[in-house]
């Protein structure tokens, strides 16, 4: 039962690295940001690029997966 359990949670590890690349991939495959549904007539463009600015969204690939600053 052990060498089961084992075997399941060494499958699981490179399936969720595959599954949270591909997840990343296809967020920023998407047109546009996670702002643009903020965006509203009184909604002031200062804001918004605070928030993006914060959010550092404009980040490669590799410093966005990784958290490098």
């Amino acid at each position: 039962m052990w060498k089961t359990v084992l075997r399941r949670v060494l499958i699981m590890i490179p399936q969720l690295f595959i599954l949270s690349i591909l997840v990343f991939a296809l967020a920023k495959a998407l047109p546009g940001d996670p702002f643009t549904g903020l965006i509203t007539p009184e909604t002031d463009p200062k804001r918004i690029e605070e928030l993006r600015e914060k959010s550092r969204i404009e980040r490669s690939a590799a410093d966005a997966i990784y958290q490098l600053d």
